[in-house]
């Protein structure tokens, strides 16, 4: 990896790489990552990469919060 790739975007040059094919990024994702994620080159852009992975984080979250036997929260009636 380049020294000159600011720490915060490590990762992303990582996965860039391991797009693009390259056996050494492809192997260190299989060795740093719990569970490597499926790697695929978007045509949509970053803005709607960045609004994909929230929405999976979204939708822990909600599993989280509202499957293991919490009730939804209550809304108020005016």
């Amino acid at each position: 990896m380049p020294d000159d790739i600011h720490p915060n975007d490590k990762a992303a040059w990582v996965f860039e790489r391991a797009r693009e094919g390259d056996r050494h990024a492809r192997t260190a994702l299989r060795r740093l990552c719990l569970r490597v994620p499926e790697i695929r080159a978007s045509v949509l852009g970053a803005g709607s990469v960045a609004l994909g992975a929230l929405r999976v984080a979204l939708d822990q979250v909600d599993a989280r919060l509202f499957t293991d036997g919490m009730p939804a929260p209550l809304t108020l009636r005016a």
